[in-house]
């Protein structure tokens, strides 16, 4: 595994890259592919709270939207490929 020295050695791309020390310069598409997932999910369910709180009509809120079965299977199917990909041993 590829460890940063120090916490200042540390940047955003590290997100993205791989933690082994063969790939811990290359981007891993695994990792990219769950960050955009999660994204898309963050930004159209923060889009669905506005919209319900917009529409509410009241000054107090009991609940927050549901998530709903075609995000969380989008989520359940990202992270399972993410994990995955943990899984299969890389050569170096």
């Amino acid at each position: 595994m590829y460890r940063n020295t120090t916490p200042n050695d540390a940047s955003l791309s590290d997100l993205f890259t791989g933690e082994e020390i063969a790939n811990f310069h290359v981007v891993d598409v695994s990792r990219l592919q769950a960050f955009f997932f999660t994204m898309i999910l963050v930004l159209t369910y923060a889009i669905n709270t506005a919209d319900y709180l917009y529409l509410a009509k009241t000054s107090t809120i009991t609940e927050l939207p549901a998530l709903g079965a075609s995000g969380l299977s989008l989520l359940a199917i990202s992270q399972g490929i993410y994990l995955t990909s943990k899984a299969v041993p890389k050569k170096g």
